[in-house]
């Protein structure tokens, strides 16, 4: 298996010198689990990397599929009635953002995430992380694994990479290391990684976050974060204009950004 990864590795970068769209060379899979306010509650998704000559893409497969089947039914011209019945059978999706950065280098990094109807997204540049080898070897998905640390806006992310897929890349906005990681857990338990499989694209493109988003800065953005996790409803409210009859109760969401503390994205 290490060797075939290789050699897609080795074949594909040959291929794709004269193609404008880039095309998925690897496909990594995540069991994700990250923590929510207030019980210590852990929630589960299934995130996927995937990986192309100039840039990758790490997005949640579950929302995605969500996303695609809610396309569909927009695009069906049914009677609004059916419509409306429809989406309320598309079972829930997963985390919202995305991140897209050049596996190869690149100076910055753009992150994705949505806002009841907003969409926005902010680029940073990506300075790359300092991170620290140490023992600890491990085996992830059959490769052998070096183990490492890094200190990322006050959180400490610990790393499982493995130098037999040599693609400094892996999931959210970890990369930096000399090969793939596998594995990343941070040390509050509020989010982790870890690999259940690696496959090929078969022929998929490296697609970008679809719908529109706005540009915005990181300071903007990490303001409308709070705004919208600190009440959903009233964040709806003053954008819409509409009134929702929730209890203030209930308002407050539950997911735990992954940037920096208490921030993090």
């Amino acid at each position: 298996m290490r060797k075939y990864i290789l050699s897609l590795l080795l074949l594909h970068f040959a291929a794709l010198s004269a193609e404008t769209a880039d095309s998925v060379m690897l496909h990594i899979v995540y069991n994700t689990t990250y923590a929510t306010y207030g019980n210590g509650h852990k929630t589960h998704d299934v995130m996927a990397l995937d990986v192309g000559r100039t840039m990758s893409h790490f997005y949640s497969e579950a929302q995605r599929l969500r996303d695609e089947q809610m396309k569909k039914i927009n695009e069906s011209n049914l009677p609004p009635d059916i419509a409306i019945s429809s989406a309320k059978n598309v079972s829930g999706g997963g985390l919202q953002w995305h991140v897209c950065k050049r596996p190869s280098g690149g100076d910055s990094i753009t992150f994705y995430d949505t806002f009841g109807l907003d969409g926005v997204k902010y680029s940073v540049v990506d300075n790359r992380q300092q991170w620290h080898i140490e023992d600890g070897d491990t085996t992830i998905c059959g490769y052998s694994c070096g183990k490492a640390w890094t200190d990322i806006g006050g959180r400490r992310w610990t790393a499982w990479f493995t130098a037999d897929i040599p693609v400094s890349d892996g999931p959210w906005k970890l990369r930096g290391l000399p090969g793939l990681i596998l594995k990343a857990v941070e040390s509050d338990g509020i989010y982790s990684f870890c690999c259940t499989s690696i496959t090929s694209g078969n022929g998929m493109l490296v697609d970008m976050p679809s719908g529109n988003y706005t540009d915005c800065t990181y300071d903007e953005y990490k303001t409308l974060y709070y705004k919208y996790n600190d009440d959903p409803i009233q964040f709806l409210v003053t954008r819409t204009g509409n009134s929702l009859p929730i209890p203030s109760s209930k308002r407050k969401s539950a997911i735990i950004s992954i940037d920096e503390k208490p921030f993090t994205h």
